[in-house]
């Protein structure tokens, strides 16, 4: 026996049963990868305008991104040691998102909410411990029980360092995790993530403002324009779960600071990749083409 398109959030009740019963041998959790259809079964905000396109229920987003509920499911697998700590989108924290049972949070792995000083934060901990402390520039927000996994504390945002610390029955820190802010600077940035390709190859270029050392900033949602000189565009867009723009333009409005280029590569030679967006500088990479 074993569990098919099984909830994630359920996954501390089904994985002990899993590791109980010798005749249960597994369970698959719906779903790894977001995708197109099925459309808004997740978390997502009704100010945002458009077609219901993505499921916005995935474990890792369609641009590729693994989102909180990964790195849940693999602190009840075991495969992660340390806590996670996971912010509500503070951008959003005036209003009130529609939830769907597939997925249990819309949370991120960032303290980067510049602008957003003194708005009242959602933070989720994920740690495999009895209880999580959690403090903010070394003040005490708070000792919480650990509940199937998790934990949330409220607090306001300010910028600094975040810090969960996961501590057994009696008090003592067994794993730290730290988020911290980036830098008031921000560039936009071009992640080809192969430098090397062969021609007819295709490849994927994730579009970020980040940070100077390329810490995201997630409140950053904007267009952006991608160019590139042999290579032919296949697609680019973001994780958004409903919009009115399509994928197959070389502009696109970036989602949670991020976006991503799908591009085939022609001959052989060189390809230069350039992204604008309006109040920053220009971004380029290069990518080389070689059989």
């Amino acid at each position: 026996m074993l569990g098919t398109e099984t909830m994630s959030g359920d996954l501390p009740y089904n994985w002990a049963r899993v590791q109980k019963y010798p005749q249960l041998v597994g369970d698959f959790v719906w779903a790894a990868w977001d995708y197109l259809g099925e459309t808004c079964m997740g978390w997502y905000y009704p100010s945002y305008p458009g077609l219901p396109l993505l499921s916005g229920q995935g474990m890792i987003d369609i641009t590729g991104l693994p989102l909180a509920q990964m790195a849940f499911m693999q602190i009840v697998w075991g495969f992660r040691k340390t806590p996670y700590i996971g912010v509500r989108p503070l951008n959003h924290a005036k209003e009130t998102p529609v939830t769907g049972a597939w997925q249990f949070t819309n949370a991120l792995d960032s303290w980067t909410w510049h602008g957003f000083e003194g708005t009242k934060a959602t933070v989720e901990v994920y740690a495999n411990a009895t209880e999580v402390r959690l403090t903010l520039n070394g003040k005490e927000i708070g000792i919480k029980p650990i509940k199937a996994y998790k934990a949330i504390f409220h607090t306001k945002y300010a910028p600094g360092t975040l810090r969960a610390e996961a501590l057994d029955e009696q008090g003592t820190v067994l794993s730290v995790s730290e988020l911290k802010t980036g830098g008031m600077e921000t560039i936009l940035s071009v992640k080809p993530e192969k430098m090397l390709v062969r021609p007819g190859e295709v490849f994927y270029v994730p579009i970020e403002f980040t940070d100077q050392n390329g810490v995201l900033k997630p409140y950053i949602e904007q267009r952006a324009e991608i160019a590139a000189d042999n290579a032919e565009l296949l697609g680019f867009g973001s994780a958004l779960t409903k919009t009115d723009e399509v994928f197959d333009m070389p502009n696109h409005n970036t989602y949670r600071g991020r976006a991503l280029a799908v591009f085939r590569a022609n001959k052989e030679g060189t390809i230069t990749i350039k992204a604008d967006s309006k109040g920053y500088p220009s971004a380029t990479a290069t990518v080389e083409i070689r059989a």
